[in-house]
């Protein structure tokens, strides 16, 4: 697995100071919230563009996966629909690989199926109609990886639909 390139950034702006390292993504996205205090046009822009959160994106995720490098699994108590069992597939591919335990953050169609516990064949109907929802993107031919929209739906909407309630 080849890391990615670290950057530095040091900014001052009306005596406030704002040091970072990390990968150029990283940088970018704490920049943008860092300018947003002294411009309101960045505010404005971070309110309608989204950045999907890892924090966030764990936390929707607990109770409903597992991620045993080299794989990630749904856990069995969980009755989502295939599109849903898609969504939540590879958004755990994708918390894998941003926690560093995997390396992609792309699922072919017989893995998802593998994770899930649902028919490939059925797999292979829903694919279409969530490409076109913009919720995943191809990447090959047969492997597939969860888009920014697509993490938003899965921690607002399908992830507190079929999480398991631990008591």
């Amino acid at each position: 697995m080849s890391e990615k390139s670290k950057a530095r950034i040091h900014l001052e702006y009306e005596g406030k100071i704002f040091d970072m390292e990390g990968t150029v993504e990283e940088i970018f996205e704490a920049v943008n919230k860092w300018l947003a205090q002294f411009a309101p046009a960045i505010s404005a822009l971070s309110s309608i563009i989204y950045t999907p959160d890892v924090d966030q994106l764990a936390k929707a995720m607990s109770n409903i996966g597992i991620i045993s490098p080299p794989n990630v699994a749904l856990l069995p108590e969980l009755k989502p629909s295939t599109a849903e069992a898609i969504c939540l597939s590879l958004a755990l591919a994708c918390l894998g690989k941003q926690i560093g335990q995997l390396n992609k953050a792309s699922l072919a169609k017989d893995e998802i199926a593998s994770f899930s516990g649902k028919d490939v064949d059925d797999i292979s109907k829903r694919i279409s109609d969530l490409k076109r929802l913009g919720l995943i993107e191809p990447i090959s031919k047969d492997e597939f990886q969860i888009t920014a929209l697509g993490i938003k739906q899965v921690i607002e909407k399908i992830a507190p639909k079929v999480k398991v309630v631990v008591e």
